[in-house]
C-alpha cells in the first residue's frame, strides 16, 4: 500500500469528478475513478459509527492493491489523460493508444478492452495515490480515521446546484432512475440508521411519502451532515465547498494541491484554462467553465423546487455553509414532510 493516499469523497452530482480530475492533472498523482464502484469493500458499513468502526489493515491492503492493479478503463482511463513525470513519452503514448482502443472496441462491439496499467512497469514508484468515490461518502471519517497519514477531501455542493444536476441527469437518463414510488429503499434503510435521520426520528414510511425530489433533498441532507459530523476535528481531511472552488479555482486548487503534500505545476493551471475555454455541455465531461457549471441551477431549477430546498435545508447546521439557505427563508423549514 503507497504511503502517500488522497482520498476525495463526495455525494453524486457535487463536482468530485472534476475535482478528482484537478489532482490527475498534476504531474506527480496516480489518478483512480471510483474504485469502490468495482472492488467492494465487504463487510464495510455505509454509514460507520466511529467509535466502533475501523478499517483493518488487511482490507486496506487488499483493496489498494487492487486498485493498484486494476485495468479497467473506468478506473484508469477516466479522460483526460495527462502526462506524468514517471512515464516517459513512449510509455504515455501507449497508455493512450491503450484507452482510445478500448474505447472504440466498446462502443462498436459492447466488449470491454483493459486499459494497460503503466505502473506494473514501475514497481518501485511511490508516488501519490489519487483515488475518488460516490458510492458511500459517508465513509469519508472512516477512512480518514482508519488511515492517519493519508489526506481526505470532503466536496459538498449548494443543494440547490446538488438537486438540479440529479434531477437533469436522471430525466436525461444518464442517472439511474427513480419516481416518486419507486426507489432504492435497501439503501435507505441503512441511511436512516444514521445519527441525523434517527435525531429527526425519519422512519421508512416517511420516505415513502415523499416525493422523488424530496428524497433527493433530505439524502443531500442526511449524508452530509453525517459526513460532516465524522470529519469535525480531524486534521488529515479538508472541506471543500465546491461553489466556492469554481469561483476561485486555481487558488482553491492551489490549496487543495498544498493540502496533498505536493507542489503547484503549471499542468494543473492549463487544465483548469482549459476547461473554461472549451466549456463542453455534455453531461459527465470536466472540461467546462466551473462558474457556469456550478450557477446553473439559477436559471435551470424551478422557483418551487428552489422552495422546496430551503424548507428542508434551511433546519440544517448544513445551511450555515451557504447564504442564501438562511433559517430566516423559510418559515417551516427542516421539518420532516410526512
Amino acid at each position: 500500500m503507497r504511503d502517500s493516499i488522497v482520498n476525495v469523497f463526495g455525494m453524486r452530482r457535487s463536482g468530485t469528478t472534476w475535482i478528482g480530475k484537478l489532482f490527475d492533472s498534476h504531474p506527480d498523482t496516480v489518478y483512480r475513478h471510483e474504485p469502490d464502484s468495482i472492488f467492494a469493500m465487504d463487510g464495510v458499513p455505509y454509514y460507520p459509527d466511529l467509535e466502533k468502526d475501523r478499517l483493518d489493515a488487511d482490507s486496506l491492503s487488499t483493496f489498494f492493491d487492487a486498485v493498484d492493479s486494476a485495468s479497467r478503463p473506468h478506473i484508469v482511463a477516466k479522460l483526460p489523460l495527462f502526462p506524468k513525470n514517471f512515464l516517459g513519452a513512449v510509455s504515455f503514448a501507449t497508455l493512450r493508444a491503450s484507452a482510445s482502443m478500448s474505447k472504440v472496441v466498446k462502443r462498436l462491439a459492447g466488449v470491454e478492452l483493459p486499459v494497460l496499467n503503466v505502473l506494473k512497469s514501475l514497481p518501485d514508484y511511490r508516488g501519490t495515490l489519487v483515488w475518488k468515490s460516490v458510492e458511500a461518502p459517508c465513509r469519508v471519517g472512516l477512512f480518514a480515521t482508519s488511515l492517519p497519514k493519508s489526506r481526505s477531501v470532503f466536496v459538498m455542493r449548494h443543494p440547490c446546484g446538488y438537486l438540479n444536476s440529479y434531477v437533469r441527469g436522471q430525466d436525461s437518463g444518464n442517472m439511474p432512475a427513480t419516481t416518486d414510488d419507486d426507489f432504492d429503499v435497501g439503501i435507505w434503510e441503512r441511511r436512516l440508521t444514521s445519527a441525523p435521520a434517527r435525531a429527526r426520528g425519519i422512519d421508512i414510511d416517511a420516505v415513502r411519502r415523499w416525493s422523488r425530489k424530496e428524497r433527493m433533498v433530505w439524502e443531500w441532507v442526511i449524508d452530509n451532515e453525517k459526513a460532516l459530523a465524522d470529519i469535525d476535528g480531524l486534521d488529515n481531511v479538508l472541506l471543500v465547498n465546491y461553489d466556492a472552488l469554481c469561483e476561485d479555482p486555481v487558488a482553491g486548487t492551489r490549496a487543495m494541491i498544498e493540502f496533498a503534500g505536493l507542489e503547484w505545476d503549471e499542468q494543473t493551471e492549463a487544465f483548469i484554462g482549459a476547461g473554461a475555454a472549451r466549456d463542453d455541455a455534455r453531461y459527465f465531461s470536466v472540461m467546462k467553465d466551473p462558474r457556469i457549471a456550478a450557477n446553473a441551477w439559477k436559471e435551470q431549477l424551478a422557483a418551487e423546487d428552489r422552495q422546496l430546498v430551503i424548507d428542508i435545508v434551511a433546519g440544517s447546521p448544513l445551511a450555515e455553509h451557504f447564504n442564501d439557505m438562511a433559517p430566516s427563508a423559510a418559515g417551516n423549514a427542516g421539518q420532516v414532510a410526512g
